[in-house]
């Protein structure tokens, strides 16, 4: 999926691997809902956009794909797939923000900092347990 149409975001993904010295399993998950905090604060001002994150972890493939001038910075895997889902079910949740809780798990994230909700993903058999935000400046609000 290309992200070069004018003001398309990426859907996030958290590529979840193995590294020494390095824990990202930790230190992923906690940098995207960091910048989910900081688009919280930017969003408590009045813009006339609307918007939705969806937050998903898992291994990905990421890179640059294409020949010559045709070449896309893009990111490809299931993790990607449902992190698109998700932020696309914010539309008909009517919330700003989905994440995956398997992501709040490991980035910390406090049992009661947002609502839980068990939602249906596209092309799945089994739902999958989501933190709602309605609004994304109650990121701003959340510890990890």
């Amino acid at each position: 999926m290309p992200f070069d149409r004018p003001g398309a975001l990426p859907p996030l993904a958290l590529p979840m691997m193995d590294a020494p010295k390095l824990d990202f399993d930790a230190f992923v998950p906690f940098t995207l809902i960091a910048i989910a905090n900081r688009i919280g604060r930017s969003a408590s001002r009045s813009y006339l956009a609307q918007f939705g994150i969806g937050l998903n972890g898992g291994r990905v493939i990421i890179g640059d794909i294409g020949y010559r001038e045709h070449v896309v910075f893009t990111a490809l895997g299931d993790a990607v797939n449902v992190a698109a889902r998700l932020q696309d079910m914010t539309k008909e949740l009517r919330c700003e923000v989905l994440i995956a809780e398997e992501v709040c798990r490991t980035a910390g994230m406090a049992a009661d900092a947002l609502s839980r909700r068990e939602v249906p993903i596209r092309g799945r058999d089994k739902t999958m347990e989501v933190r709602v935000a309605e609004r994304a400046s109650q990121m701003a609000a959340v510890t990890v």
